[in-house]
């Protein structure tokens, strides 16, 4: 799976997607499922890309 974040192209996987679309919800307050989260941890290229994407200001956790 790909996607585009500021111009630049990256890969993830399934459990990435999830994390990634579960983040950026408008308007989304609710806790994120234990089952979404979990994966992700799991999963070392989510959480590098998570990484990446924070340290270029693509990524903003508040």
């Amino acid at each position: 799976i790909e996607f585009f974040a500021d111009g630049v192209r990256y890969s993830c996987n399934e459990n990435c997607l999830q994390l990634l679309q579960t983040l950026s919800a408008p308007g989304y307050l609710m806790p994120m499922p234990e089952s979404i989260k979990n994966q992700a941890l799991l999963d070392d290229s989510a959480c590098q890309l998570l990484a990446d994407l924070y340290n270029q200001g693509s990524l903003t956790l508040d």
